[in-house]
């Protein structure tokens, strides 16, 4: 997964890790979803705004790319760019 810094690129250990004890968010939404599909691959994209308690809204650009295996939807790659 690719976060903007100080987070920056992880991986699904340091994903794993990061959400012990992680503060839930409080409210989400998303918007301007698309999906893209190429066979057993599929791309989400949308725009993102999270809200934890008693910090400024979280405001984002995501993806998202998933792969079939065996009948199941993993995802493989997520990314978030800030927006204002």
């Amino acid at each position: 997964m690719v976060f903007p810094e100080p987070a920056g690129i992880l991986d699904a250990n340091q994903i794993m890790q990061g959400l012990d004890g992680a503060p839930r968010w409080e409210s989400v939404e998303f918007e301007a979803q698309h999906v893209i599909h190429a066979g057993d691959t599929a791309v989400l994209s949308y725009r993102g705004t999270g809200q934890r308690p008693g910090n400024a809204p979280y405001r984002v650009l995501c993806s998202s790319t998933y792969v079939r295996q065996g009948g199941d939807w993993k995802m493989l790659m997520h990314q978030h760019t800030l927006r204002d």
